[in-house]
């Protein structure tokens, strides 16, 4: 597949939430774990965690009323 040093580019790139930011959505609606999106998206299970990570902060925010930066 990819190359560590690939995949920690793709991720700081946000490349995953430009192309994978509904499907990842979707599969944890349906209770998938990071480890089996990443597997099924075909990138580093890192990769999923940080944009989960990054999603719920920002829910977290536009819950608590504070501005979001684009």
């Amino acid at each position: 597949m990819y190359d560590e040093q690939v995949l920690n580019v793709i991720c700081d790139m946000k490349y995953c939430s430009d192309v994978y930011g509904k499907e990842i959505l979707e599969l944890k609606r349906e209770g998938k774990t990071n480890r089996e999106i990443a597997q099924k998206l075909g990138v580093d299970r890192k990769c999923i965690r940080n944009w989960v990570f990054r999603f719920n902060r920002q829910q977290r925010k536009l819950a608590a009323g504070i501005k979001l930066h684009p």
